[in-house]
């Protein structure tokens, strides 16, 4: 990544914390901790109308790079949530929260200024789905080592899902991503220790999974026995190490749908 693109993720940042803090333009930087703290001793319901919508919930930035509040102040992932457990991350882990249909972003960053955070299972398997829901860098820049969806749970709008999310090592729950209609080359990107991961309905061209080399074989085969047939070409990157797992004949299952597999 180059220093331009950082500085400009930097300035994105800075400027979705801002709006998080309900700080205006002139106030200084050092000042949005204490902004973001005081709202999330607030009234927590008073939060969660906020972000519903024609009784859908909304949870787009809802912790967006949450963790650097409390950076080389609390020591463990656990002390995180403990510090926060009368703030929304409780409610919603706590309560079996219906129609959500917006995730975008909302644990991203969770490694900015807390790279100690590094064992934490995710559960969010309680929590009920629209019937599609937009996830679009939900957990990019994440310490999570596992996250655990519902049995099922439809996506669109995958890219950048679990970018850059180093720690991760297997996501429970199959991702339905029959809805995509993006390219999916970063969805995974440098996810380096990730074992297991289940995709059904692969309808969409350029996945890749070329950075994650420890996946397990059956996730490989769940994800061609389970694809979409296309009538046009497209490609799923595994990477020469992933690829070799596979027999002939379960690579065939995909070519004989229409796919490039490399």
């Amino acid at each position: 990544m180059s220093i331009a693109t950082k500085l400009q993720k930097l300035k994105e940042t800075k400027e979705a914390l801002r709006i998080i803090a309900e700080a205006t333009a002139e106030e200084a930087f050092s000042s949005y901790p204490a902004k973001i703290q005081e709202k999330i001793n607030s009234d927590t319901d008073e939060l969660i109308k906020l972000r519903t919508i024609n009784n859908e919930l909304n949870l787009a930035y809802f912790f967006y790079c949450y963790p650097n509040i409390y950076a080389n102040k609390i020591s463990s992932a656990n002390d995180l949530v403990q510090k926060v457990q009368n703030s929304a991350i409780n409610w919603c882990k706590n309560n079996n929260l219906k129609k959500i249909y917006n995730i975008s972003n909302m644990f991203a960053g969770w490694n900015y200024g807390a790279q100690q955070y590094v064992n934490y299972d995710l559960d969010i398997s309680n929590w009920s789905f629209s019937q599609t829901v937009e996830v679009n860098n939900c957990f990019g820049n994440s310490f999570f080592r596992s996250i655990k969806f519902p049995n099922t749970v439809k996506v669109s709008n995958v890219s950048y899902m679990f970018s850059n999310t180093k720690n991760l090592v297997e996501i429970n729950g199959i991702i339905d991503i029959s809805d995509v209609n993006n390219s999916l080359q970063y969805m995974f990107i440098s996810c380096s220790k990730l074992e297991q991961v289940y995709i059904k309905n692969l309808n969409s061209s350029e996945l890749k999974l070329s950075d994650s080399l420890n996946l397990k074989k059956e996730c490989l085969v769940y994800l061609l026995e389970n694809a979409i047939a296309s009538e046009t070409t497209r490609t799923i990157n595994l990477g020469s190490t992933n690829l070799a797992k596979l027999t002939a004949e379960e690579i065939a299952v995909g070519t004989n749908k229409g796919y490039t597999i490399s």
